[in-house]
C-alpha cells in the first residue's frame, strides 16, 4: 500500500507508489546493501521546514542551510547513506517502514519520539516530539 502504519507510531507514505516501471525495479528486503538520500525534521505541523531539519545528506538542503548561516566548517556529508538492510545501522522504526519498498521510491516516515530514539537524549530533538524522515532510496543491491 502506498500508506501504511504500525501501531500508532509509525506511519509511512510511498509518493511515488504509481510510478509506471515501479514493480520492475528491486525491492528492499533483509541484507541488501541500500542507498538513500534523506532530510530528518521535528515535525511541528503539516510541512516541515528548514529550521526543524536536524539531519540530511540532501546536497540542496545542506546549501540552503549554508546560505542561512549554518557553520560550513561543520561539515554535512551530501554522500549517499549506505547500510546493510536489517543490520541495525538506521534505525529500527525506518527499518520496519523502507522493508517492501523499491529502488527509486521516495518515502515519507512519520515517527513517534519513543519509536525512533526512545528515552535517548537526543540534542537537537526536543524529547517527545515528533519526526518525520524524507528518504529516497537511491539504490537497491541484492546481496
Amino acid at each position: 500500500k502506498f500508506y501504511t502504519q504500525w501501531g500508532l507510531d509509525i506511519y509511512r507514505y510511498i509518493a511515488t507508489y504509481y510510478d509506471e516501471d515501479r514493480a520492475s525495479k528491486p525491492v528492499v528486503a533483509l541484507g541488501d546493501e541500500i542507498a538513500l538520500r534523506y532530510s530528518a525534521y521535528i515535525f511541528r505541523n503539516s510541512t516541515p521546514s528548514l529550521n526543524e531539519l536536524f539531519a540530511t545528506n540532501d546536497e540542496a538542503k545542506i546549501r540552503e542551510l549554508v546560505s542561512n548561516g549554518l557553520d560550513a566548517s561543520y561539515e554535512w556529508s551530501s554522500e549517499p547513506l549506505v547500510v546493510t538492510f536489517g543490520s541495525g545501522e538506521i534505525l529500527d522504526s525506518l527499518e520496519i517502514a523502507l522493508e517492501g519498498c523499491h529502488e527509486g521510491d521516495s518515502v515519507e516516515v512519520y515517527l513517534a519520539f519513543e519509536s525512533g530514539y526512545g528515552n535517548k537524549y537526543l540534542g537537537m530533538v526536543p524529547q517527545k516530539s515528533a519526526l518525520v524522515w524524507y528518504i529516497d532510496i537511491l539504490s537497491v543491491t541484492k546481496k
